[in-house]
């Protein structure tokens, strides 16, 4: 995952994914467990159904592999679904940077330049 962000962040794509995943990370995360724990617990209900959500959809990919699986397995692994999730998104979120910097780095090099002559009109090449 790494590298797949890292070559996202030198072909300047999915700015806006990079961002929800810091925004989430790195402000919606501390803010909510601040809450939980100034104000009220049931804060944590919010994380919960948010952690929820943001595992659903592997989960839902899960069930149909299971049929032989032990109940001790199944759990297993679902438990480790927001353990690869997680792995994931701070693998990209390390990456993204990386290839930000090396854009920056590389700013002197036509081919770098796509999207303002995709915006422009212009043919690449």
């Amino acid at each position: 995952y790494y590298l797949y962000a890292r070559g996202d962040g030198k072909a300047d794509l999915w700015r806006k994914r990079h961002l929800i995943r810091y925004l989430t990370y790195l402000v919606a995360l501390p803010v909510l467990l601040a809450l939980a724990v100034l104000h009220h617990p049931l804060w944590l209900l919010l994380l919960l159904v948010g952690g929820l959500a943001y595992c659903w959809r592997p989960f839902q990919r899960l069930r149909p592999q299971w049929a032989g699986y032990s109940a001790l397995q199944r759990l297993w692994a679902m438990l480790l679904i927001p353990v690869i999730r997680v792995t994931g998104d701070v693998a990209k979120m390390i990456g993204y940077p990386a290839g930000l910097r090396w854009r920056r780095a590389n700013r002197e090099r036509p081919e770098i330049h796509w999207r303002s002559k995709l915006d422009s009109g212009q043919r690449y090449g």
